[in-house]
């Protein structure tokens, strides 16, 4: 299902997607938050900073800096409140939903190539790996992804890509200063902060 038929469950989503709002239909299913969260993959940037949620309760996550790549890791994630199964209200302008998950990290390397890469548990402290919490907000708008945000909005082509639905983590996926191991002329992630990165788009807008 692509995200004009899905955000078209969602009353006033017409919108979003340059279409006049219209009712809809009774007979249409509900939105989860869940089917929101595991059709498509989140990221900060497409290439590189990533993550995707599965409804196997598995997931992936991967970040690179540059020509370095720090994380490639599978992980387990499941619910730690109530709220994912949340019906959207969609009344609301901006937030679609808030829900708490519970994420664990897996020193499994996402990439079939794993040898050829210094990743995960080579970079990271144990700690990295210990079951974290996290409470997410799911908004729908009109995003640049958050590296295209870095820049001058103003002076962002148009042809840049834009997203519907942006996730927030509180605190980041990424893992805190603290429980990354310091190494010589690899520090990418220290000087980029990626502990602070904690916005992550989906579901792009076709134009």
């Amino acid at each position: 299902m692509d995200l004009r038929r899905l955000l078209s469950k969602i009353p006033g989503a017409g919108i979003l997607l340059g279409a006049a709002s219209t009712p809809t239909p009774a007979t249409l299913p509900p939105t989860d938050l869940r089917s929101l969260l595991c059709k498509e993959e989140w990221s900060w940037h497409p290439l590189w900073n990533r993550i995707s949620f599965h409804k196997d309760g598995t997931g992936e996550i991967f970040l690179g800096v540059e020509y370095s790549r720090f994380i490639a890791a599978k992980f387990k994630w499941e619910p730690a409140d109530g709220l994912l199964d949340f019906i959207l209200d969609p009344g609301n302008p901006a937030i679609l939903g808030q829900f708490k998950l519970r994420l664990t990290l897996l020193k499994k390397c996402a990439l079939p190539d794993e040898n050829r890469y210094h990743i995960n548990d080579a970079v990271l402290t144990d700690d990295a790996f210990l079951p974290k919490t996290f409470t997410i907000t799911l908004s729908k708008g009109c995003f640049l992804s958050p590296y295209d945000a870095l820049g001058d909005e103003n002076n962002t082509l148009a042809c840049t890509p834009r997203y519907a639905l942006r996730l927030s983590f509180d605190p980041s996926p990424y893992p805190p200063e603290s429980e990354w191991v310091e190494q010589k002329g690899a520090s990418g992630w220290k000087a980029n902060r990626v502990w602070e990165w904690t916005d992550f788009c989906g579901y792009k807008i076709q134009e």
